[in-house]
């Protein structure tokens, strides 16, 4: 059994929120806002283990910038941070992990877009063992060009067509991979590498003032680098919720489902008036392996949702505006 105790402050909120002032905020030309994550840990089975249990304290600082620029015609920004994990008693688990995302994203024609996103974050190896524990995070990087075309419909209704190529790397890790003939067997070097094109098609209604709910189907074929008779194709189907109607507050709910897996996510986050900001979020996935088979196991950031580029995070584990979610 493990039981963790985390407290954690937004010194950020209390600090550092005055500063972000200092650019309007990303519907006006330059935008920035630092930040600053403490984390206090409590945890009496630190490696997930049965018996000989291990407990330790430990605390988890995360600065972080984000910065950008946009104007009607095109948007550009970072997001950039460190996850520095420090324990009392195990040195073993301490470590360093490095979240540096850019994106942009420029109107070409009128509702032809492109968008260019490259993450460099540390990402969960396998599914249900916690994902912000050193010990279950590899370092990826991924890299997604969408080129999408949206046009109105109806008052209301609009239609969004497109299509994503990625490019993700992993560092080498051991994980579990499926053998012929059924088992699975240990691979110390794995890295997971893929390259995937993708396409979708998306419609978003407006159900009241600055509420849209969307619809969202897509295609997809992965082809790894390593293990060519892992490749394969994924369909999926996505729904999802977003409201704005109370100023300065966003609530974000999506749910998803493909070959293997589900997925279904809730959000709320709200932006202060001296330009700070606090939000609170919820996930629940079940995914199949990196490879496409119905396993537990799961290569990491292989078979998870990413946000969109504008949305300047790298986390996961919110839903994305209408008309840019991106699924892996």
């Amino acid at each position: 059994m493990r039981r963790t105790l985390r407290l954690a402050l937004l010194v950020g909120a209390l600090l550092l929120a005055p500063l972000s002032a200092l650019g309007d905020g990303p519907e006006s030309g330059f935008w920035w806002s630092p930040s600053l994550r403490v984390t206090g840990v409590v945890d009496d089975n630190i490696f997930f283990t049965r018996g000989n249990e291990d407990g330790d304290v430990g605390f988890w600082i995360a600065p972080r910038v984000e910065a950008g620029y946009s104007s009607s015609t095109f948007a550009v920004g970072a997001d950039v941070g460190v996850d520095v994990r420090q324990y009392l008693d195990d040195g073993g688990i301490n470590d360093q992990q490095v979240r540096a995302t850019g994106w942009g994203e420029v109107t070409l024609l009128p509702g032809l877009d492109l968008k260019l996103r490259n993450a460099y974050v540390p990402q969960a190896v396998i599914l249900g063992l916690p994902d912000d524990d050193t010990l279950n995070n590899v370092q990826t990087n991924r890299a997604d060009a969408t080129l999408q075309w949206s046009t109105q419909l109806a008052p209301g209704r609009s239609f969004t067509i497109g299509a994503i190529g990625t490019h993700f790397l992993a560092e080498e890790h051991a994980d579990a991979l499926a053998i012929p003939g059924g088992g699975f067997a240990i691979d110390p070097s794995f890295g997971g590498n893929f390259l995937q094109g993708l396409g979708f098609m998306q419609v978003d209604t407006s159900l009241a003032e600055r509420t849209t709910l969307w619809a969202r189907t897509q295609a997809s074929y992965r082809d790894f680098t390593e293990i060519g008779d892992a490749d394969h194709t994924n369909l999926s189907m996505l729904v999802g919720l977003e409201s704005r109607y109370w100023k300065g507050f966003v609530l974000s709910l999506s749910a998803g489902a493909e070959r293997c897996s589900s997925t279904g996510s809730a959000r709320a986050s709200a932006r202060w008036r001296g330009g700070g900001r606090s939000s609170a979020s919820s996930r629940a996935s079940r995914s199949g392996s990196a490879v496409g088979t119905c396993a537990r196991r799961t290569c990491a950031a292989t078979t998870r949702p990413r946000r969109a580029a504008r949305s300047a995070s790298s986390s996961a584990s919110a839903a994305p505006p209408p008309s840019t979610h991106v699924a892996s």
